[in-house]
């Protein structure tokens, strides 16, 4: 049931900051980027009304996130507030520039913001979930909700994070809640299908595929099915964008967890490289390693101490898994370039999603350049 609350008025509940706390310096927009993110993203994806479309996305998502009490918006609007990449409200965007006709691109309308908000709180939704799963401390580089309140006030903070996800796209029509519902329901899917393997040395890349197919590629694809129904797309042009979505999000989990292995908490905002081996979830790079590794086997199979996960992950380290993880995120990154190149949705938003895929990458780029494929 997790810890009980003292009482009703919270009184013994520590109140953090309120959002202007994590957001006060004036290089921090009021779009989920750094000032040199936004500029680095409007400057590579070339779409004029994104950062426009952005601040709207933004305002929307943190009136949506207060306004009840203040401890419940100092818990709702935590994760919003402390930034993110905002990736998907990016694809939903996107898909709502894909309809457009002419040469100069027109901010997207109040259907597309709407949905790019709802996809986000979503998103935030499972974040606040997965990190009372994982026991996660950090999460964007402050502490996880539950890390700053406990696990039951994180649980309830993402179950109202996911009526107001729903509020938002019932605003919008019946064809939207339906979309993200599936979508849910497919990424929490894929969550217990991997907790269903967890310590499995001989788990495999289906199942493996299976639950970041679920997990993460499910609301990627969402949103950018999201944007194109915003804008009145059809069906066939729907389903060209929910697939390269479904493939953009295969390979920004591939290389997450990639990311895991390379990565230390100062440097992705996550808990620190090894995290995904030392709660029992073997990845690409893992599970390719355990087919030929005898000491990678002797290792793994169950709970690990801290030296024994470091082994491990030295281990796979020094295996071919992080180089044919890279190669086939990039392989997943040209099916979606394929699948969007056979449309004839608007030419600057196929090569802004190539750009997306491009900036996938760029993580691992900075912390072990030598695991990506040359290209």
């Amino acid at each position: 049931m997790g810890e009980p609350l003292e009482d009703a008025n919270h009184s013994d509940i520590a109140i953090p900051p309120p959002q202007s706390a994590y957001k006060s310096s004036p290089s921090e927009p009021a779009s989920g980027f750094s000032a040199e993110e936004l500029r680095h993203l409007r400057k590579r994806l070339r779409l004029e009304p994104l950062e426009g479309d952005l601040a709207r996305v933004q305002r929307l998502l943190m009136k949506e996130l207060t306004g009840r009490d203040r401890f419940l918006d100092a818990v709702t609007s935590h994760l919003a507030a402390a930034g993110g990449k905002r990736l998907r409200p990016v694809l939903v965007l996107c898909g709502a520039y894909a309809a457009q006709q002419g040469p100069v691109l027109e901010p997207a309308p109040e259907d597309a913001i709407a949905a790019a908000a709802a996809v986000e709180v979503l998103h935030l939704c499972t974040l606040y979930h997965d990190d009372v799963i994982d026991h996660a401390e950090l999460r964007r580089g402050v502490p996880s909700a539950n890390a700053a309140w406990g696990n039951t006030v994180a649980v309830i903070g993402g179950d109202i994070l996911l009526a107001r996800a729903f509020r938002l796209s019932a605003s919008i029509g019946a064809a939207q809640v339906r979309q993200l519902a599936q979508a849910l329901e497919e990424l929490c899917a894929g969550q217990a299908s991997e907790l269903s393997s967890l310590y499995d040395p001989d788990r495999d890349e289906a199942a493996y595929e299976c639950a970041i197919a679920g997990k993460t590629a499910s609301l990627m694809a969402a949103s950018l099915h999201l944007g194109g129904l915003a804008s009145g797309l059809v069906p066939a042009d729907l389903e060209c964008l929910s697939a390269a979505g479904h493939e953009l999000g295969i390979a920004f989990q591939l290389v997450d967890d990639l990311l895991d292995l390379l990565g230390s908490a100062s440097s992705t905002g996550k808990p620190a490289s090894g995290a995904d081996i030392a709660a029992g979830v073997y990845t690409l790079p893992v599970i390719l390693e355990l087919r030929m590794n005898a000491r990678l086997r002797a290792v793994l199979g169950s709970p690990t101490s801290a030296a024994q996960t470091e082994e491990a992950r030295q281990l796979v380290m020094a295996g071919d898994g992080p180089a044919i993880t890279a190669r086939r995120a990039r392989d997943h990154v040209e099916r979606a370039l394929s699948v969007l190149a056979k449309s004839d949705l608007h030419p600057a938003v196929k090569q802004a999603i190539g750009h997306l895929g491009d900036l996938i990458f760029e993580p691992i780029r900075s912390l072990q350049p030598g695991v990506l494929p040359i290209r």
